[in-house]
């Protein structure tokens, strides 16, 4: 006889919600491309997204109050300076709506594609505060392998049980995020 825990689990492991383990799980369009830290590596991520063939569309700010209609989230991992500006509060205030939109994106059962293109050079003080927290919490996370040398994001990855890969540059990252979205490779 089937336990209520292992009916749920199994729910939870077919949504993708589940453990690393489970096979990646499959997103679907349209997705929003939005920033965890205001990078302007959420242009570059659009192109991508284009060439994987998903239709994507960018919202610097995108808000927990607007993923009516999103079939996932894609959250490009990455401070900026020029993005938070100057305000002293800049960082807690962006990751104050990062949690927001997580927490609204998981209530609606909306899917939370991680990604982190910036290589080393967009790691350090500035990018980690947002990647620390958001890791664990979307179900796949998709990182140019520059930007994982030190471990990080494979550590933060099997905490949270998130399936993590790993691409040697721009081509396999359109790869990588046509294979998550099920669409043919090479387009």
């Amino acid at each position: 006889m089937r336990t209520l825990s292992s009916v749920v689990a199994t729910f939870l492991l077919v949504l993708g919600f589940g453990s690393a383990m489970a096979a990646a799980p499959r997103f679907s369009g349209p997705a929003v491309i939005t920033s965890a830290g205001q990078s302007s590596d959420i242009l570059l991520a659009r192109q991508l997204f284009v060439k994987a063939g998903v239709p994507a569309r960018v919202s610097e700010k995108f808000a927990a109050d607007s993923l009516a209609g999103v079939k996932s989230l894609v959250l490009v991992l990455g401070g900026s300076s020029k993005g938070l500006g100057q305000a002293k509060n800049a960082t807690d205030k962006e990751l104050a709506r990062v949690d927001a939109l997580l927490k609204k994106a998981r209530a609606a059962r909306v899917p939370v594609f991680c990604l982190h293109m910036g290589g080393e050079a967009r790691r350090g003080p500035l990018s980690d505060p947002f990647i620390k927290p958001v890791v664990g919490l979307c179900q796949q996370v998709l990182v140019l392998s520059g930007g994982n040398k030190d471990g990080l994001f494979t550590r933060l990855a099997q905490a949270g049980k998130v399936p993590l890969q790993e691409a040697t540059d721009y081509k396999a990252l359109v790869a990588r995020i046509a294979e998550a979205y099920g669409k043919p490779a090479g387009k």
